[in-house]
């Protein structure tokens, strides 16, 4: 069953490894491995069967960006895909919280 609204904060974020597995957590993975971006992306191309939410919302990313921003742009990146591949849901990032 999908859910109406998820949060991904990442206010509290001190580093790449935080935000990677508050984006598993988002997906429903355990945290038993190392994840990447490319497997988050394989993720959400391929598994039809992932229950995302009708709404994302995205706190923190500002200040994220500012302390990691490569990290940060392929966050963005991996958001942008997932909105490409999943139109049915809305991702909202706050910019000011």
């Amino acid at each position: 069953m999908r859910t109406e609204q998820a949060p991904l904060d990442l206010s509290h974020a001190t580093s790449p490894l935080y935000v990677r597995q508050a984006v598993a957590l988002f997906l429903g993975l355990p945290l038993d491995r190392e994840f990447t971006w490319d497997f988050f992306s394989e993720r959400i191309s391929n598994y039809p069967e992932l229950a995302l939410p009708i709404r994302l919302t995205v706190h923190g990313l500002p200040r994220f960006s500012m302390a990691f921003p490569e990290e940060a742009s392929k966050l963005v990146g991996w958001l942008r895909d997932l909105g490409a591949l999943h139109p049915e849901m809305s991702i909202d990032l706050v910019i000011h919280d």
